[in-house]
């Protein structure tokens, strides 16, 4: 009985440590907030490249590449452009998304919050 109990706070602290963990990574980003995220081979793991404000604004040349972007907290489109004058390829997020970012899209010219309303 002893063990049993002994086992069960040992996973019951794992759970937290897995649980907390992860709610702390989300509970990192500020409300109104997007932020993108680049993978490192390395470690295999996400790490943050920059944090943009919720508002309407053009940022070029932004830290490459993104692998990811959390859109969730910003009630705004976000826009991955190819090149500086917004032409070739370009990608769209949705308020309250978050996704990972195709291959050819990882590097783009403009990164831009755009309107509040849904990707066309």
């Amino acid at each position: 009985m002893k063990r049993a109990r002994k086992l069960s706070c040992l996973a019951v602290a794992a759970i937290s440590v897995i649980f907390g963990s992860v709610s702390t990574s989300h509970a990192a980003e500020q409300a109104g907030e997007v932020s993108t995220w680049y993978l490192d081979i390395t470690d295999n793991a996400y790490h943050k490249n920059s944090s943009y404000p919720c508002t309407a604004h053009d940022w070029y040349y932004p830290s490459w590449p993104i692998d990811w972007t959390y859109n969730v907290n910003c009630g705004r489109r976000v826009w991955l452009h190819e090149n500086v004058d917004k032409t070739g390829r370009d990608i769209c997020i949705g308020p309250g998304q978050a996704k990972f970012t195709p291959f050819g899209y990882a590097y783009p010219a403009v990164f831009t919050v755009g309107a509040a309303k849904p990707c066309p």
